[in-house]
């Protein structure tokens, strides 16, 4: 009785899974399974999805008889394999069904199963562009080289034994650990501070490697900023441009002890992957240092083309073929070298270029009401105009605390969402009586269609009568405000449309974001005396906030409004964040620039405090803004 019902539990089983292989093969014209046995076999959760190599899997079955063909693909769970004769497939099946694959990383596969197929499976050379080929790199990126073995092995491991950190040595980032010498990079801007020099230069135990590099014309300076990233398996960096205006032409990585992937774009169809090898040197100039981006992807394998033998008799010589296989990544360290610039870059990729892009922009803090109206409508209102479908397809997900805070109102509440964007908090609570209101056309009409109450208004002249409100909520609006009277007059604005008792919620983008350093550093950032403007008349601001004070803006003196690529760190706290347009059907993108106000602890309390006819009755910092909960008094 219990034999035939593990007979039928193995029927079932087998049945299940020749449905599963069929579906998996779907893809593959002109492929059939054969229920008697060929030399031909699908071998399922074998593939490079499952982490395992290409040398493993054909270590594994060579020991059933030579193999003649080994396919594996990009993306799938399985593999093809094809013997020299039926009689070792038939082996290879019995041995081993139901057989875990140890892979790379020593995690044991999901157990093997089998297909016999009429033939052998075909492919062509599989996307070429998107895997590098171990046997014949070629690099056609103008100004970019790569010198394989640089250096020698024991130089190699000097090197890389200095400079490895434990988990709690170095700058613990969430791609990589990260050591600076010479200068400071800043990601939040993607900029040094020049005016701040490190202590720590650059260590002498790479002056052999800096003299080389200077005797073999690699490099026309010496470098005096280090960059050293020290990735772990399944760790990667951003794609990015080394920013123009903080170093001169000529960037160059060593990589120690472990192989990587590197991919280089120019745009969104021209891709080329890189193999940087253990002791290789990567030499990044002109094009391919101010045009390409490069990046590592975060994963712990790399895809690459490797020319293996298959069979190495008289009859048979497979030496020139190619295919795909896995490279594990172990724990790799980088040693970038830079020279720090102190003038503009003038370089001929102005499009890249943040010297000429913000010279030619020329933005500067506004010091009179014409030329803020005229910043806020050309970097907020026609930017969220131009953007509204795309930042409308990111914005899905309500912050839990606005949630929170809208949930915990009464039935009936009639409540005001200032700057409602596409809607996203309109329907959290449908025991409520919502409104919403946008400077952005485009925004509206999505809200419309989504059968939300709303209507078209800056947030400085709500279309509201007074005291009506039993709760206003403005989430990241007031940021997008250029002057500080203008900030005041929009909480102003929001306390004069509510009723009396009635809650107010502000969000606003903190200069600190998620960092708990910076969050301590901004600790005492508290004034005991606000200087802060009233007058709406008023044509200079002052921000009087701890350690951030500024000096009254006049012509003379204002300050250029930088462009920040981060959103980590904020070097100012008036800059333009970049919003990225990506057109699919053109691929092209385009670039526009968001102008922000960044707050410090304790600003955005003290611009609210301001008014006497509130209270204040929270202050709290969420998901990297700060955040303050009114309520008005009689």
């Amino acid at each position: 009785m219990e034999s035939n019902n593990n007979k039928k539990k193995a029927e079932k089983t087998t049945k299940k899974l020749k449905k599963k292989t069929v579906r998996l093969l779907k893809d593959f014209e002109d492929t059939k399974i054969s229920l008697q046995p060929t030399q031909h076999l699908f071998v399922g959760n074998a593939g490079l999805l499952n982490g395992v190599a290409r040398e493993s899997l054909l270590h594994l079955f060579s020991k059933y008889g030579s193999v003649k063909d080994l396919t594996m693909v990009p993306q799938k769970s399985f593999a093809f394999i094809s013997y020299q004769s039926v009689e070792s497939s038939v082996l290879a099946v019995a041995a081993l069904t139901g057989y875990n694959i140890i892979s790379e990383d020593n995690i044991p596969s999901a157990p093997l199963y089998f297909s016999y197929l009429y033939q052998k499976i075909n492919l062509p050379y599989i996307q070429t562009q998107l895997y590098p080929n171990e046997s014949r790199q070629q690099i056609n990126i103008i100004g970019l080289d790569i010198k394989v073995n640089y250096i020698d092995e024991v130089y190699e491991k000097e090197l890389y034994d200095f400079f490895y950190c434990k988990e709690d040595d170095g700058s613990l980032m969430k791609n990589r650990t990260v050591k600076h010498f010479g200068y400071e990079f800043i990601y939040g801007s993607n900029n040094i501070d020049r005016s701040k020099p490190l202590a720590q230069k650059i260590p002498s135990v790479c002056d052999s490697l800096l003299k080389k590099m200077l005797l073999d014309n690699i490099i026309d300076f010496m470098p005096d900023q280090l960059t050293v990233n020290q990735y772990r398996p399944g760790q990667g960096i951003p794609s990015h441009i080394d920013t123009h205006s903080a170093f001169e032409d000529g960037i160059v990585s060593l990589s120690l002890n472990s192989q990587v992937t590197m991919e280089f774009k120019k745009s969104s169809n021209e891709l080329v992957p890189v193999i940087l090898y253990p002791r290789s040197l990567l030499v990044m100039k002109g094009e391919s240092r101010y045009q390409w981006t490069h990046g590592i992807t975060p994963r712990k394998f790399d895809i690459v083309y490797t020319t293996s033998q298959l069979n190495s008799t008289a009859e048979q010589d497979f030496f020139t073929e190619e295919h795909l296989t896995l490279r594990e990544r172990r724990i790799r360290i980088s040693l970038t070298f830079r020279k720090i610039r102190f003038s503009p870059c003038i370089c001929n990729f102005t499009e890249k270029c943040d010297s000429q892009i913000v010279n030619q922009a020329n933005v500067l803090l506004p010091i009179t009401l014409i030329e803020a109206m005229h910043l806020e409508d050309k970097h907020v209102v026609k930017v969220y105009e131009q953007i509204a479908m795309h930042f409308s397809d990111t914005r899905h997900s309500p912050w839990p605390r606005v949630k929170h805070f809208l949930n915990n109102l009464k039935n009936g509440s009639l409540v005001a969402d200032v700057g409602c964007g596409n809607g996203k908090y309109l329907g959290i609570n449908p025991d409520l009586v919502s409104v919403g209101s946008d400077r952005s056309i485009n925004l509206i009409s999505i809200c419309k269609e989504r059968n939300f109450e709303v209507c078209i208004s800056d947030c400085l002249t709500l279309p509201y009568r007074s005291n009506v409100f039993d709760a206003v909520i403005c989430i990241a609006v007031i940021h997008h405000l250029s002057t500080q009277t203008r900030r005041l007059q929009a909480v102003e604005e929001l306390i004069r449309i509510v009723n009396t008792n009635g809650l107010i919620l502000i969000y606003v983008w903190a200069i600190e974001q998620d960092n708990e350093k910076n969050l301590n550093l901004y600790e005492n950032c508290k004034t005991e005396s606000p200087n802060m403007c009233n007058s709406s008349n008023d044509s200079t601001d002052k921000i009087c906030c701890g350690k951030f004070s500024f000096d009254t803006i006049t012509t003379e003196s204002r300050r250029k409004i930088e462009i920040s690529e981060g959103r980590n760190t904020f070097q100012q706290q008036d800059l333009l964040i970049p919003w990225h347009l990506k057109e699919e059907k053109c691929k092209t993108e385009e670039i526009f620039h968001r102008f922000y106000h960044v707050f410090v602890k304790g600003e955005l309390e003290e611009l609210c405090s301001h008014n006497p006819y509130v209270k204040i009755e929270d202050v709290y910092f969420d998901c990297g803004n700060w955040c303050i909960v009114m309520r008005k008094k009689n």
